[in-house]
């Protein structure tokens, strides 16, 4: 409020944060639960050869090696948006 945002806006920008920060959790959780089950012995699904392979490029970078930079690039992304939508200080 004290940046110049309305109350709805205030609002709508916690909840964004919040829903964001708890969505990178779970995600980040499901992610060691599974590699958690593979440790154990579980065999990790695989699609078959040749399908996915956009997936397959990009499924090295979905690790918990990189789990601090996304989430500190998402972070980035919504508080770059907040800051276009404060209204002009005159």
């Amino acid at each position: 409020l004290s940046a110049g945002f309305s109350p709805p806006g205030a609002v709508e920008m916690f909840r964004a944060v919040g829903n964001f920060s708890h969505g990178t959790a779970l995600d980040e959780l499901a992610g060691l639960a599974q590699k958690a089950s593979v440790a154990s012995g579980a065999a990790p699904a695989r699609p078959a050869a040749g399908t996915l392979t956009a997936l397959a490029r990009v499924g090295p970078y979905l690790t918990e090696t990189y789990f601090d930079q996304i989430f500190e690039t998402g972070l980035e992304v919504l508080l770059e948006g907040f800051a276009r939508r404060l209204p002009a200080r005159t």
